[in-house]
């Protein structure tokens, strides 16, 4: 999706990778909770934290971001 704002909506792009951003702390939480490095995004959130009501069934839905 991101690279498609990048072109057509480049304030959009703007917004989501800010936000995404402001949400690193929790995501870097989660990831520890779950014994992997790096971030682990929420599929679902309420200011950052995820909310989803699947996620304790398993880690499927999550969206990391790569290691480097």
């Amino acid at each position: 999706m991101l690279q498609a704002l990048t072109y057509t909506a480049p304030q959009a792009a703007r917004d989501a990778l800010g936000w995404r951003h402001s949400i690193l702390p929790q995501a870097r939480e989660r990831a520890a909770q779950l014994g992997l490095a790096e971030a682990v995004f929420p599929w679902r959130t309420i200011a950052g934290r995820e909310c989803s009501g699947y996620w304790p069934a398993g880690r499927a839905p999550a969206h990391r971001r790569p290691s480097r």
